[in-house]
Order: structure tokens, then sequence, then C-alpha cells
């Protein structure tokens, strides 16, 4: 009696089909005997069909007559390799079965197989001929043709009434003498290509570098489970494939591998993974869905470049290394977790991600690689560990939808650029361990209204503030000891700042456009002041130069139309003020040349009496000492010329000590082109000054 079981069978995926789920009850088979032969199939099955290999651990061997007869729902059915005969009328008007493939094991397939498959275009034979009985693939779809493997024998062009298309592939035999690699691939080949699991009973283990670089009209690829090594290049460029399964077994992903295939949607990578090289599936613009299976070490630089339609990915636990570009560009990428293990960052990791809107970055990751994150412009929500010390160069660069940033207590080092052109970041704090905050670090964050360093900060460097424009308050600590150039430049709502007293050099351009400063108190630690470092502060209105300073560049307080008071009590050679101050209305208070020169005669004078008269020695070198520091204070203030000099249109006066009084005389002259002038007709104006003791000021009124 023949026992008869219901099986249970798979549907697969077909990317380019539509899939539809098959009742248990659709296969029957008999499975009396050491073997298993399937016998039937319900005609309402549909969609694509795998058969399975063994059956309660008995191999399947034969698919009996008419066991899929008129399945005309059918589209795709997988025979397994254990199969060896193919019955008469077994797949009889299967109206809709498109392809198929025959392993290598058959040995036989009988009458009428295949007869009446109406949209049958391809039958791939991965073995040596097997026999065929009558009219196997009579009225089959016109384009039907047999594709034959690498090494297989017995086939005639035609097969079974069909046009024959043999293998396009070619090998080497490996050193061992018992394994295949694949070499090449003619680039004429279309459509679906199986590699044999064998050739000439040598096992296929590996695909070659560059096998099949631009077979271009490859739709489909599959490998046999005895493929181990995929190498570099070697699907590069297959614009038009869009399916290939990756086998058990293989470790790698070899550089460029599937470079630029464009239509590739899917892939799914093997336990066996531990490595994806560089390039691997750059440019894999359609590829929506990829596995990174937990054993891959290693993500090799731009191994998903401009994988655009890529939405999300995740990284094992095992991963300790993401490549320079990585993911770069691959903009539909919305969020991300870095695993633990993860110690080393190429640059632009993430970079360019554009709708990468949040980002975890797991407990054990110690710092985020230059570049990582930059221009990620939807970049709302970042996770940092407490784990994390060191923020690299342009990780962060133009978040422009960054707003908060909390980072962790452990960073001591922020890079430069790091958080640059983050135009709507309002709040981040600086840990207590950061000792620099380095060249343009936060530059052009325009909505950023305050920030606090800590104690331990020793410099500023270039640019680091650089127009941000909304920042209204921050301090410098004591210990800072420079200030880089442009570091505050268009801080415009910024309208002071206290300076520590370890401060000794302002950089150029430092607080250059500081349009709201309105007063500053240079520490006495101060020794430079770089040119055009308090330029177009425009609502300065006094400063005081201390004693320490020695050098001021050029135009430091350039167009500081609000500035009316200067105090300068340095002994530094000043040289020209309008350098300086030009465009500043303020007066400087300083001594003239005269008076210096009499003050030097009186020293002299008592020196010389001071030899003649014992007596009187100590009495004139105590006069001396004093008149000597008198004319130092006086020697560290600008002359007579030099104001005249700082100040264009200044007058200074003066007064005939035996008169006590100066006649002011003044005539009226008129030009054309302000170069050439020439007295007006009638009176000039004469007026006497009596001058009363102490210092006076006077100005013209109407």
């Amino acid at each position: 009696m023949r026992a008869t079981t219901i099986l249970a069978f798979l549907f697969l995926i077909c990317a380019a089909l539509p899939l539809y789920a098959a009742d248990i009850n659709d296969l029957t088979y008999d499975a009396s005997g050491a073997t298993v032969t399937i016998t039937d199939c319900d005609t309402a099955a549909s969609g694509a069909l795998v058969i399975p290999e063994t059956i309660k651990g008995k191999p399947v061997t034969s698919i009996g007559s008419e066991a899929f007869s008129y399945c005309s729902s059918l589209t795709r059915v997988t025979i397994p390799g254990s199969v060896t005969s193919i019955g008469d009328y077994a797949f009889y008007r299967c109206s809709n079965l498109t392809r198929v493939t025959i392993p290598g094991s058959v040995t036989s397939i009988g009458d009428y197989a295949f007869y009446g498959c109406t949209s049958l275009t391809s039958i791939t034979f991965m073995g040596n001929a097997p026999t065929l009985g009558t009219s196997v693939f009579g009225s089959v779809d016109a384009a039907a043709t047999v594709y034959v493997v690498a090494g297989a024998t017995g086939f005639s062009d035609p097969f079974g009434g069909l046009p024959v298309i043999f293998s396009p592939l070619t090998y080497v035999v490996n050193g061992d003498g018992i394994t295949v690699t694949i070499t090449d691939c003619d680039t004429a080949a279309t459509g679906t290509l199986a590699v044999p699991a064998t050739i000439k009973g040598k096992a296929v283990t590996r695909i070659g570098d560059g096998t099949f670089w631009n077979c271009s009209s490859l739709v489909e690829v599959t490998l046999p489970a005895s493929v181990t090594s995929i190498g570099s290049y070697a699907f590069r460029l297959c614009t038009s494939l869009a399916s290939i399964n990756i086998p058990e077994g293989v470790t790698s992903i070899g550089n460029q591998a599937f470079w630029n295939c464009t239509s590739l949607p899917k892939i799914t990578l093997p336990a066996s993974v531990t490595s994806i090289g560089s390039y691997a599936f750059r440019l894999c613009t359609s590829l929506a869905s990829i596995n990174i299976p937990e054993g891959v070490t290693s993500i090799g630089n731009e191994a998903f470049k401009n994988c655009s339609s890529l939405p999300s990915i995740t990284l094992p636990d095992s991963v300790t290394s993401i490549g320079d570009r990585a993911f770069e560009f691959c903009t539909s990428l919305t969020g991300i977790t870095l695993p633990a293990s993860l110690t080393t960052w190429g640059s632009l990791s993430f970079g360019s991600c554009t709708n990468l809107a949040s980002i975890n970055i797991s407990e054990g990751v110690t710092s985020i690689g230059y570049y990582a994150f930059s221009d990620c412009t939807s970049l709302a929500n970042i996770t940092l560990p407490d784990s994390l010390t060191t923020i690299g160069a342009n990780a962060f660069l133009s978040c422009t939808s960054l707003a908060a940033v909390t980072l962790p207590a452990n960073v001591t080092s922020i890079g430069s650029y790091a958080f640059s052109g983050c135009r709507n970041l309002t709040s981040i704090n600086i840990p207590d361990g950061v000792t620099g905050i380095e060249n343009n670090t936060f530059a052009g964050c325009s909505g950023l209204p305050s920030i606090t360093l800590p104690t331990g900060v020793t410099s500023i460097g270039n640019y680091t503030f650089y127009n941000c424009t909304s920042l209204a308050s921050i301090n410098i600590p004591e210990g800072v000891t420079s200030i880089g150039n442009a570091a505050f430049t268009g801080c415009t709502n910024l309208p002071s700042i206290t300076l520590p007293h370890s401060l000794n050099s302002i950089g150029d351009t430092a607080f250059d456009n500081c349009t709201s400063f309105t007063s500053i108190t240079l520490p006495d630690s101060l020794r430079y002041i770089g040119a055009s470092a308090f330029k177009y502060c425009t609502s300065l209105a006094s400063i005081n130069i201390p004693a320490s300073v020695i050098q001021i560049g050029n135009e430091a307080f350039w167009n500081c139309t609000s500035l009316t008071s200067v105090t300068i009590s340095s002994g530094f050679s000043l040289g020209v003020m309008a350098p300086f101050f030009s465009g500043s209305p303020a007066e400087l208070a300083c001594p003239s040349s005269g008076e210096v020169a009499a003050l030097e005669q009186q020293v002299a004078a008592l020196e010389a009496a001071a030899t003649s008269n014992a007596t009187v020695i100590a009495t004139l070198q105590t006069q001396t000492t004093a008149l000597q520091a008198e004319v130092a204070l006086l020697e560290q203030r600008p002359t007579l010329e030099e104001v005249q000099d700082g100040r264009p249109g200044s007058v200074v006066l003066s007064v005939d000590p035996a008169g006590n009084s100066v006649v002011l005389d003044f005539t009226v002259e008129e030009s054309e082109d302000l170069i050439t002038w020439t007295p007006v007709a009638g009176p000039g104006v004469s007026q006497t000054l009596t001058l009363p003791e102490g210092k006076r000021f006077y100005r013209f009124a109407h």
C-alpha cells in the first residue's frame, strides 16, 4: 500500500514577480521506500515553488509523472540537486512557468515533461546532458533557449528542439588540482546565468577578480554552495544585475566586487562573511536592503558610498573599523546605531547622509572620526556615550538641524571645525577636561546665544566663534593665554567680555565687527594686540591700554566711531598713531617734545652742579631722580607731533608763558576742487584768549 503524506513547501521572493502563499496541502509525495517521489501538486498553487532536497530525512530523487501538470499559476520551480529523474508530463501545460534550472544530478527527462509551457523562455542545465523523451519542450515560448554551463558534455545544438547557448564562462584549475576558479565571462551574456558547482568533477570554489566585469546584460546570477571567495571587481558594472546569492562559506567581499550594480535592490550576506572590501557596493543606487552579519569586523573605504536608496543599516557588535567615506552620500539613510566595538573611523564615514536624523553611538566608543557626520543636514539628535573622549575635526560640520548637544564628561578634545556651520545649534556644553578650543570649532553657529568655557581652557583658536551672531554671553577663564585671529569676528550681539589676567595676546581681527561692544578692560598681562583686533567696534566708547602692551597692530581700533577716550600708559614705541585709531574721534592727552627736552636740560644742569658742591649732591641727586621719573613718565606718552599725526585736523595751542594768553587769527578760504584754496574777500577773525592756570579745552560753536 502506497503511503501518501502532505508536504509543506516554501515560497521564495522573486524580485520581478508577485508571490502568493501556498497551502500546505498543495504537494503530495510517496515516501514508502528509501527515497521520495513528488507525485502531485494542487493546480491552484501559484508563484515560485522550492522543492526541498529531503523529506523526513529521505532524499527527494524523482518528480513523478504529471506531478505538476496543469499548474498554470506556477511561475518558477526550483528542483533540488538530489533529483535524478523527471517523469512524463511532469510540468505539462504549466503555462506561466517562465524558467527552470535542471540540476546536474538529473539523468533523464520523460515524454512531454514541459510540453505546452508557453511562457517558458529559459532552461538551464547545470550538468551533463540527460536523456530526453519525446517532445520534452514542445509548444514552449518561441524565444525559449537552452543554457549549458561550462564543462558540461553531451549537448548538441539544437537540444530538445531548442537553440543552445553554451556557458560564457572560462575557468582555471587551482593549484590544489581539485578545485576551480571562474576567471571570465563573455560580456555578451544576457539574462540568467547559473555557475555550476563542479566542472569536470572539480568543485568551483572561487569567483576570480573581474570575472563578470561589465556583463551589463546579466539579470540574475546563481552561485553554487561550493563558492567560498568572491574576488575584487567580480561583478563591477553589471548594471542590469537584479538578483544574486552569496553562498554560505564566503568569508570576504572583495574590493569593488559589486561597484555600480545600479539595478541590484537587495543582497543577503551569509554569516561566514568577516570583511567587506573597499568600494564593494559603491554606486549600487537601487540597493535598499542589505544585512551586515555578526562576525564582520571591517567595512572598507567607500564600501557603500552613493547607495542612495538604502534607508537603514544595522552594524553588528563585531565591527571594529569603518573606512573613509564608507556610507557617504547614502542620502536615504535615516538612522544608525554604532556598536561599542567600533574603534577606528575613517574620514567622512557618514558624510552628506542628508536624511540621517538621529545617531546612537554605543557605550565603549572613544572617538568620532574626521568629518564623520559632516553635511548631515537633517541630523537633529545624537546620543553620545560616556566613554567618548575625542571628537574629530569637522565631525559635525554643517549639521544645520542640530539644535542641542550634550558632550560627555570624559571628552578632552574637540577638533577644529567640529561644529562649524551648525547654524541652529542653541545649546552645547564644554566638558572640564577640554584644554583648548580649536580653530573654527563653532564658526558660523549663528543661533548659539551663550557658551561656558571650562577652567582648564588655555587657548582659543583662530575663527573659533567667527560670525556667532547671536552670542551674547561667554566667559574667558583665567588660564587662557591667547585668543586667535578672528576668534570673535562678527559676534555682533556680544555686549562685553571679561578678559583674564593670564591673557598674553589678542590675534588679528579677534573682535572685528563686534558692534555691540561698549567697553572692554585689557588685563595688565597683555603684551600683543593684533592688527584690526577691535576694528569696527562701533559702540566701543573707551579703552585703556595697559603698560604691559609692547605691540599694537595696524588698524587695531580702526573706525571705532564711538571711541572718545583712550588711555595709553605703556612704554612701547607708538610711532604713527593714524593706523591704530583712524576714524575714531578719541582725544589723547600727550606730552610735547619741547616739554621733554626742557626737563632733560634741567637734569643735565643739576648733574653738573652736583660735581662742584659735595654738600648739595645728595639733595640734587634726589631732585634728579624725581625729574628723571617725570621724564620717563612723559616719554611714555605720545609726543605733540605724534598727536598731530594721530588726529588729522586737530590743533594744539602753544601758550606764551610771559603773557599767559594766546591770539587766534582765522581767515576764510574757498575751493572748487578741495585742492586749490583762495582767500575770501573781507576781514578775518581775531580772538585773544587769556588762559587761567591748569588745563583747558576749547571748541568752536555756532
